[in-house]
This record gives C-alpha cells, structure tokens and sequence, in this order.
C-alpha cells in the first residue's frame, strides 16, 4: 500500500483543493443559512435581528437567511384589563413588505420588530406595565390586512366590505400561507432540473385562459388602492394579467392578479416598464377615472359632521384614501392624498389634520 502522505497523485488532488499543508482543513457556516439555534427560536418564539438583515424578496413576501418569515411586533405595552373584562391590544403579524412596515420605517419605528416562522397562528408577546414585563405568553394574532391586500391572498381585496374582509381575516391560516409562499429558501429541492425546466415563456392558450380570468373577474384591477374597471373595449388594452411569482408558465389561479398597466408597472422588478408610453398614457386615463370615482362616491360623504372614527372611516372609503391609524400606540392618524385626490383636503383641515412634507396629513 502506497504512503498516502508522500503520494505524488493524492499531493496534487490536495494542492488543487488548496489544502496546501496536512491539517489545514477548516469547518466554516455559511452565514447566510440558518443555525440550528436560529431555526428551533424561529418555529416556536421569535428572533430578535436587525431590520437590515430582513430582506423584501421578489414577490414582495420576508426573508431572513434562507427562510421565508413572518414579522411581528413582540413586546406590548398597551395591555390592560378592566374589571375582569379582557381588554387586548395585540398586534397584527406580517407576511409581506406591506404599507404599515414601509410606513413604520419612515417612522424610525421597525425595530420594534421581530420575526417568526411558526405556522400555528400563536406568536411569543411580552406583556409591558409600567415599563416592566408582567408575563411571556403565545397569544393568537391576526394577520394585517395591508399584506393580505398587497399579496391578493385567497382574493381579498380592501375594497370588499368590513365583513367580508373580517371573514377572510377569520379563517386565514398559515399552513395555507407556507404551502403556497415555501418556508424555506436556499433548502428548498428545485422543482426543475435544467434540461426539464419549462420555457419561461407564455403557455399555449393563455390569451384564451386571460380573456377567461378578465371576465370572471369583471375586467377590474386588482392593485392595492386601485380597482379600476377596464371593460370598455377603448381601454381593456391596459389590463394585463400577471404573474406573481414571475414564471410565466405557472398560470395557477393563486399565481394570477388582474393589473392595470400602472399596477403592473409598480411590482418588483417590473421597473423596465415605468417609462413606456402606455404607461403614461394610462396614467392619465386612471386618473380621470379615479377622480370621477371619488366625486360619485363622495357626494353625500363630507367632513362637516363632528370627528369620529366612524365618520372618518365612511369619508375614507369615498374618497378612496389610503391612511393608517398608529393612535392606539400613542402615535398619529396618517393619510396619504394622492394628486386626483388633492379635493379633500380642504375637508381634512376641517377636521384638524395637519400636513408634514413628505409624510402626507396627520392628526392625534
């Protein structure tokens, strides 16, 4: 038997792996992979990262390292009980780079965050009284409306009813979230080798299978604030029906939203689009529409009635504003006005907002 140490063929096979001296192997982690530790505190509590490390991926779902997470507010300190009567403030969970996480980073407040990835629906909160934690306690959580919208899971749509919005609320589940949004990333076994991967190409029929969908669907966008309808034949040229996960081969009817141009132009890693005519074209279309919209909706919905939440929530849904309410954490009711929507704001005033360059309109 040949002396492996001194063998000119096993030398030369070591030098090529760069394993120039005998003992110079080195066991390293691959940092971007979770650790043992991190994934047993991710699928039963929390992870306390920093928000630089919480990534947005394409179909605009989180990640942190090679797993799709979940992101929650965990410490709370707002609770309170009076006179045996459970009075919870509990946040909502988030699933994608919604509204209220884009709007809590303008605020400098996302670090209160933490993330999870646990399919149960109960999150690890810490209940804060007096600046001091009273318990630790896995409390069920609901999922935030804005990500349920951004993401159009199972339909919902912001612009459907209270009810109708509470049900979906009601009976999301997890489960049903990681089977179609995988937990894990890097892990995950391709579906496809490379000489059995589909063409990413449009399959046969899909003008068949969109002009489908469009009527199914009543030629209506499905963009978070949007849903303008494009039946007439002058401007159904501007609906386009998109592919969430960006394979186009995958027409799965969770993997189909109705865009408007615009809309479409607006979701990740579509930016080549922004600067097509059509796209400017539409927007002026849209915009028109929009504000005929917000005239017919609003005529008998105006400010002149004494503030209430209720009453703001009525003018809100008229005039179609976007706004997010943080006075439950001792912050501001914010709106944002876009500019076919600039006839409210002598109202808002009315009522005592207040506007902040580059935040939009505010109130306590």
């Amino acid at each position: 038997m040949p002396d492996f140490l001194v063998w000119s063929g096993l030398t030369a096979l070591r030098n090529q792996m760069g394993a120039h001296r005998l003992g110079d192997l080195q066991l390293t982690a691959d940092p971007n992979r979770l650790t043992e530790a991190e994934l047993e505190r991710l699928v039963n509590g929390g992870l306390d990262v920093s928000s630089d490390d919480v990534r947005v991926l394409p179909d605009g779902t989180l990640a942190y390292k090679d797993s799709r997470v979940l992101i929650y507010i965990r410490d709370v300190s707002q609770y309170r009980r009076s006179r045996g009567e459970g009075v919870r403030n509990l946040p909502r969970f988030h699933l994608a780079n919604c509204e209220t996480l884009r709007q809590m980073r303008l605020e400098k407040r996302y670090e209160r965050y933490v993330v999870a990835a646990r399919q149960d629906g109960l999150f690890e909160v810490n209940f804060i009284e007096n600046n001091r934690p009273t318990r630790s306690s896995p409390e069920p959580l609901s999922v935030c409306q804005n990500c349920l919208a951004m993401l159009a899971f199972d339909g919902f749509d912001m612009h459907a009813s209270r009810d109708v919005r509470q049900q979906k609320v009601a009976s999301f589940r997890l489960e049903n979230f990681f089977k179609a949004f995988p937990r894990a990333l890097f892990l995950q076994a391709p579906m496809h080798r490379s000489d059995s991967a589909p063409l990413n190409a449009y399959p046969d029929g899909f003008d068949q299978l969109s002009l489908r969908i469009k009527e199914e669907r009543d030629w209506r966008c499905e963009g978070a604030g949007c849903g303008v309808v494009l039946k007439e034949v002058s401007v159904r040229k501007y609906l386009h029906l998109h592919h969430v996960n960006g394979q186009k081969h995958d027409s799965r009817p969770e993997n189909l939203r109705l865009l408007c141009i615009v809309c479409h132009a607006e979701q990740p890693y579509h930016s080549h689009m922004l600067n097509l005519f059509e796209v400017q074209q539409f927007k002026r279309i849209r915009d028109q529409m929009l504000t005929e919209r917000s005239g017919a909706d609003a005529q008998t919905v105006s400010a002149s009635e004494v503030f209430s939440n209720e009453a703001f929530r009525a003018f809100a849904r008229a005039h179609r504003l976007d706004y997010e309410d943080y006075r439950k954490r001792q912050g501001a009711l914010w709106v944002q006005v876009g500019d076919s929507q600039s006839r409210v704001i002598p109202e808002l005033r009315r009522w005592g907002f207040k506007y902040k360059e580059g935040r939009g309109w505010w109130k306590e």
